[in-house]
């Protein structure tokens, strides 16, 4: 607020909490009396006090929860994380996918899968495109190259995460 400094704002606070002396509280109060922008102040910070005043009563947990905590501080947290063995296998099922994909493409399987898509043909009104809508060439080869491409990138991440992660923690952690 424009007039108030940090120490008037200092000393609302603490009047709201009732830590200023006898002194202090007596002259805020005749400060306070005179300054109409100094008691608009007070009844913000007063608001805002019995709010917060409202929501920090937090209940106390019980006796049985704060033991239980305490006795597992030690303990290892549980694995979020896939498990190497399940890593493994889910990463083998990828490469027998881009084997087959691989394979397929290789004998080319998908070729004769060119053509042109028309947006012409679509079921859409026209009605507010003066222009005609353009052909878009589709490559079934090209698709497939790039799902072998984006698959390849998953079974890399896969295997950094799953294996060789873990791999490499448990090495850190050993004691030489």
């Amino acid at each position: 607020m424009e007039g108030i400094t940090q120490t008037q704002d200092d000393q609302l606070l603490h009047y709201l909490d009732g830590t200023l002396s006898s002194k202090d509280k007596i002259d805020l109060e005749a400060t306070l009396a005179k300054n109409s922008h100094l008691q608009n102040r007070l009844e913000e910070l007063r608001s805002v006090h019995v709010a917060l005043a409202f929501k920090a009563k937090l209940e106390q947990p019980s006796k049985l929860f704060t033991d239980k905590v305490l006795q597992n501080l030690d303990r290892i947290p549980a694995r979020t994380t896939l498990s190497p063995t399940k890593g493994l296998l889910l990463l083998c099922g990828i490469l027998v996918a881009v084997g087959a994909l691989a394979l397929l493409a290789s004998v080319g399987m998908f070729d004769n899968m060119s053509e042109t898509i028309s947006l012409e043909k679509l079921p859409v009104e026209n009605k507010y495109l003066k222009n005609p809508l353009p052909s878009v060439p589709f490559d079934g080869k090209w698709m497939v190259n790039g799902i072998m491409i984006l698959t390849m990138g998953l079974a890399f991440v896969l295997l950094d995460r799953t294996v060789l992660k873990p791999y490499f923690d448990k090495r850190s952690r050993m004691q030489f």
